[in-house]
């Protein structure tokens, strides 16, 4: 039986393989559990292609898209699969030694949802 607590849990991970300075290929997986808003369980697998197009000691920058697929389990005990889309960049700036700013957007393209990270 899950506490409280546990309702709401996430792992996942990510893997790349850099195929030049600037390219690389990349692979990712994430799982939840979310019982408060009916989801016993969301895997998502996607896996694609990324390039850095800035890379130096104050500015770093990539992008990155690739395709995937969505497995909802409900509480309910249904459960659907469905492709999508993966989009991503992200932005760093190293303002001094001791600050940083950085900016990253993820995209998930569904046929019934889109979510933004």
């Amino acid at each position: 039986m899950m506490s409280v607590l546990q309702k709401n849990m996430r792992r996942g991970g990510r893997s790349r393989f850099n195929l030049t300075d600037y390219d690389y290929l990349f692979g990712q997986a994430s799982w939840l559990t979310d019982r408060y808003n009916g989801y016993r369980e969301r895997d998502v697998l996607t896996a694609g292609y990324g390039r850095q197009f800035l890379n130096g000691p104050v500015h770093s920058f990539r992008f990155e898209f690739g395709p995937g697929v969505r497995y909802d389990k409900y509480t309910d005990n249904a459960s659907e699969t469905q492709p999508l889309g993966y989009a991503s960049g992200a932005y760093a700036w190293q303002l001094t030694d001791n600050a940083k700013f950085t900016q990253g957007v993820s995209v998930f393209g569904a046929e019934d949802t889109t979510l933004k990270l």
